[in-house]
């Protein structure tokens, strides 16, 4: 009877701590290492079940990274304050693309200053997820003028990214834009840059280079300069093909 009532005890224990696991994912990023290994991160969806992301990490100099939060459109990842989109962005550099996973800001100041941000995303591995800004202000101070896609996104593969603006400054090489250097595909919607955006080639206030997706209920009022070739008030190239069209709806220009 006793053995009965202590496994008992240790099931309701067990299944608390479960519970308690469910607003807050955990991710561990390992570096400065020459030994690496494949990590698993742990994320739970909204019906319980576990969902395994992995990447390739190094062992030591373990840090533990916690978004609130799990993923979901309904129980989106919750950014508030610049570490958290710094955190974002390393995981992102690690190879997780969030594909299929939300992200909403929220903060109480209405702007995020991030001086000279490093891109969430980048050509070998790029964002994919859901990311609602919340209509929060994303104020840059980015200068790298020998690096290829700048802008608060550095290269975005489809997924969505809405609901929010771009104060400040990017100065990049090829593919600058103000929300994202480089549009492979997916949604860019309720946003606007007042930033200036400067580059080497393909510079835009929106995206420095439009593949195929769509740029919708946006402007640009920011100036954009290119030092060599295109520059463009919504985005410095668009691309677009028969099978991979881009689509620009209700958005306009005012910048210089």
């Amino acid at each position: 009877m006793m053995g009965k009532y202590l496994r008992l005890v240790i099931s309701v224990i067990l299944i608390s701590i479960v519970l308690c696991s469910l607003n807050t994912s955990s991710y561990i990023l390992l570096n400065e290492s020459d030994e690496t290994n494949q990590v698993v991160l742990e994320s739970f969806s909204e019906e319980n079940k576990l969902i395994e992301l992995k990447q390739n990490v190094s062992r030591t100099s373990e840090t533990t990274i916690e978004f609130v939060g799990v993923g979901t459109e309904a129980n989106p990842y919750i950014i508030s304050q610049a570490s958290d989109l710094v955190s974002l962005s390393a995981i992102v550099a690690e190879g997780n693309d969030f594909s299929g996973f939300y992200f909403k800001v929220v903060s109480a100041t209405g702007t995020i200053s991030l001086g000279n941000f490093i891109p969430i995303g980048s050509s070998a591995k790029p964002f994919r997820g859901h990311f609602d800004g919340g209509f929060v202000t994303f104020d840059l101070a980015i200068l790298r003028t020998t690096t290829n896609y700048q802008g608060l996104f550095g290269y975005v593969d489809g997924g969505t990214i809405k609901n929010l603006s771009i104060t400040g400054s990017v100065n990049g090489d090829y593919y600058a834009g103000g929300v994202a250097g480089y549009l492979n595909s997916g949604t860019i919607e309720n946003v606007y840059n007042l930033a200036s955006i400067e580059g080497l080639h393909y510079v835009g206030g929106i995206v420095g280079w439009a593949n195929s997706g769509t740029i919708q209920n946006s402007y640009n009022s920011g100036n954009i300069k290119a030092r060599g070739t295109a520059a463009g008030g919504i985005a410095g190239r668009i691309q677009g093909a028969a099978a991979a069209k881009v689509y620009i709806k209700n958005t306009y220009n005012n910048g210089e």
